[in-house]
Formats: structure tokens, C-alpha cells, sequence
């Protein structure tokens, strides 16, 4: 399993923006009326543990999968988790998926591998 990213590579960040809520009728929010938004950039840097973009993110979005896609293949990919930047207010980052967290979602039952 390849999670290479680098800064040619589109990156996309899914999430649920708490300021696009909707609100039912009567004022109060309603249950699963969030809409889900997509973004992408090209990352900014790439580090093995950190990629930063200038993606719009805002609250809600923490924990949302950053991936790339691969047309030739017609595969998306989850390069990274979209998380809070307390360093740096000048891009927003994605704390990479690393071989030790695969075996770590495998082993709670998280997700399976498909081997090829």
C-alpha cells in the first residue's frame, strides 16, 4: 500500500462545516441535515509526518480524510487526517497515515487490507 504524496499531487479534504449547518423550522438544528463539502489544493509542504496546505478549513472539519486520486489507476488514496494547526495559522495541515497507524486500524478492526 502506497501513501506517497508530494506537492505536485492534488489533495482533497471532505468534511462537515459547523457553520453550514441547516437549522429545521423551529430554529434548532436538525438531525443529519449537514451537507458534506469537499476541497482541494496542492500541498504547500510534505513532510513524512505533516502535510500543509492552503485549504479553507473550519471547525467541524478535524478528523476528515485528506487523499489523493489517481486517474491512471482510478484509485483514491487517504494520504493523511485532517487536524487542528495550533503551530502555524498560515496553512492548515493533515497529520500523515503511516504504516504503524494501518496496522494499529487493522488490528481494532477499523478497516481491512485488500491484497492484490
Amino acid at each position: 500500500m502506497s501513501n506517497s504524496v508530494s506537492r505536485a499531487d492534488t489533495v482533497t479534504v471532505c468534511g462537515y462545516p459547523l457553520e453550514k449547518r441547516i437549522y429545521d423550522v423551529d430554529g434548532s438544528i436538525g438531525d443529519y441535515l449537514y451537507y458534506m463539502y469537499t476541497m482541494s489544493g496542492t500541498p504547500v509542504s510534505v513532510t513524512s509526518e505533516v502535510i500543509r496546505y492552503n485549504i479553507d478549513m473550519t471547525n467541524g472539519q478535524s478528523g476528515s480524510p485528506v487523499y489523493v486520486y489517481n486517474i491512471v489507476d482510478d484509485v483514491y488514496t487517504v494520504v493523511g487526517i485532517n487536524c487542528q494547526d495550533g503551530e502555524n495559522n498560515s496553512s492548515n495541515k493533515a497529520c500523515r497515515i503511516r504504516q504503524n497507524m494501518i496496522v494499529a486500524f487493522v488490528s481494532y478492526g477499523w478497516c481491512h487490507l485488500e491484497t492484490e
